[in-house]
């Protein structure tokens, strides 16, 4: 096995290493700037010197071959950091990869739009509205409680998020993955 070395330690010094941080970026998907530290860390070693940001360039440049990058935006209720891979291929095939069923990406979409088109401009509704819309957008036999749980798994999943316990906002998920989207469909609604 060839091993290519660099002999700085500024980025990952082996293929392997390199292979391994791509993996588990692609098994995570989803992550918080301190769990991607700590598994550079693991995985680059603790006298590693790299920057953060030459190890997620290099590592985008190892992504970029399969249409994926890192990205990443601030938590507007935490302040921490969150990291995503995405696609940056928006083919037929890429749009269609989702754990969520079309009726369930039907209801997210709407909860997005009710959060981006907020009449006061807070970017936030009700648990209760999002619950409430989520069992009208639902099949007909979809009972609130079966709503709450979306909604609820919609959060868990980083896709929006829950305040107190009721107040939803976008989650950093949706921020990061679909920043390009949410450009596009609500211009008028994006603070410059």
């Amino acid at each position: 096995m060839e091993i290519d070395t660099v002999e700085n330690r500024s980025g990952p010094t082996t293929k392997l290493e390199k292979q391994m941080l791509v993996q588990w970026c692609m098994s995570a998907q989803f992550f918080s700037e301190t769990v991607l530290q700590d598994n550079i860390k693991r995985i680059l070693g603790e006298e590693h010197q790299g920057t953060m940001q030459e190890i997620i360039d290099e590592l985008n440049s190892t992504l970029d071959r399969f249409s994926l990058a890192l990205r990443s935006s601030m938590s507007q209720t935490s302040g921490e950091r969150w990291w995503a891979l995405i696609s940056t291929n928006a083919d037929g095939i890429s749009m269609t990869a989702s754990a969520y069923s079309a009726v369930e990406l039907g209801i997210l979409r709407q909860l997005i739009e009710s959060v981006f088109t907020e009449p006061q401009g807070n970017y936030v509704i009700g648990l209760h509205q999002a619950v409430r819309e989520a069992t009208e957008k639902g099949p007909n036999s979809f009972s609130r409680r079966e709503a709450q749980d979306l909604v609820m798994i919609f959060c868990r999943d980083g896709w929006l998020e829950i305040d107190d316990g009721k107040w939803i906002t976008i989650g950093q998920r949706a921020c990061i993955e679909l920043q390009q989207y949410l450009e596009d469909a609500y211009p008028e609604f994006i603070r410059t």
